[in-house]
């Protein structure tokens, strides 16, 4: 991706639109999965293009930006990313990481997640931080939808706020599945457990 790119949050949901599409064709809906921003993603995604999909799961994600700090920290970090770059940008989330008490997973872990960070285009990098940091709240349209909704996360899942992941729930009138002794990567976590979980969905 390159600056000129669209890096809107529609313009990432029209291209899972896409990939759906390109993948599996049109004859039958795709169950779609988004995890943490790619759930803001996919949110645009069911709202925008809800012929496309047989269900919507949010995991480890919320119905807009992350509330207080952690947005407006998102949104700090776009601007560092934009003017100093990614290698300070992961210097600074590793810093936050720490002050949170977040420790380090296995170091073949987080050497992928080092290189998977520093590949980023940084325009498009800047932007999902952006959005996480000020998108809105799409409660009412996911509450809306025809497609079913569930809401899945690690039962240490650190990013959205429990409470605004309940909250969103119980608008949609469904509840929180929660995967045991998980955290924000259930499918790194516990990848079978994850697996179940996303199958019992799929079934209804």
């Amino acid at each position: 991706g390159g600056p000129d790119d669209d890096y809107t949050l529609e313009a990432f949901a029209a291209d899972a639109v896409t990939v759906s599409r390109e993948l599996f064709g049109t004859a039958e809906s795709v169950h779609l999965v988004g995890h943490s921003f790619g759930g803001l993603v996919a949110t645009v995604a069911a709202v925008d293009h809800s012929h496309v999909w047989a269900s919507l799961t949010l995991m480890c994600s919320g119905p807009g930006a992350l509330p207080g700090d952690r947005g407006a920290q998102a949104i700090t970090a776009a601007a560092l990313v934009e003017t100093e770059g990614l290698e300070s940008a992961m210097a600074a989330k590793t810093e936050d990481d720490a002050r949170r008490g977040i420790e380090p997973g296995p170091p073949e872990i987080e050497e992928f997640l080092r290189r998977r960070f520093l590949s980023n285009a940084p325009a498009s990098l800047a932007a999902m931080s952006r959005h996480i940091g000020s998108a809105p709240d799409r409660s009412a349209d996911l509450a809306a939808l025809d497609v079913p909704v569930a809401i899945v996360r690690g039962a240490a899942d650190d990013a959205w706020p429990h409470e605004v992941q309940d909250a969103l729930a119980t608008a949609l009138g469904t509840s929180v599945v929660v995967i045991a002794d998980a955290a924000h990567s259930p499918a790194v976590e516990q990848p079978e457990r994850t697996r179940d979980t996303l199958v019992r969905i799929w079934l209804g």
